[in-house]
């Protein structure tokens, strides 16, 4: 869908998921977490971790998927990924 309605759909879910104590992470499109008012990005690899970390630290959640290797997730929190 397009950026438009995906904000729109953060905008509608972030208050009654942060109301229940959770935090809202949108999979993928770093670039849409603040403007939609999310807690953070879930991002599918290093790279698009390395990408998208000065968009969302030091404010936002930043964690990825997709790591092969312990080498990966160690360079992953070294980046500073919340999680891995």
């Amino acid at each position: 869908t397009d950026q438009r309605t995906m904000i729109s759909r953060i905008k509608a879910l972030a208050p009654v998921v942060q109301n229940a104590g959770a935090a809202l992470l949108v999979d993928g499109h770093p670039e849409i977490v603040a403007r939609g008012g999310a807690d953070g990005a879930h991002l599918p690899d290093i790279a698009a971790l390395e990408e998208a970390m000065p968009s969302l630290k030091p404010d936002r959640i930043a964690g990825v998927g997709g790591l092969e290797t312990r080498h990966e997730s160690m360079n992953a929190g070294e980046m500073g990924a919340d999680y891995v």
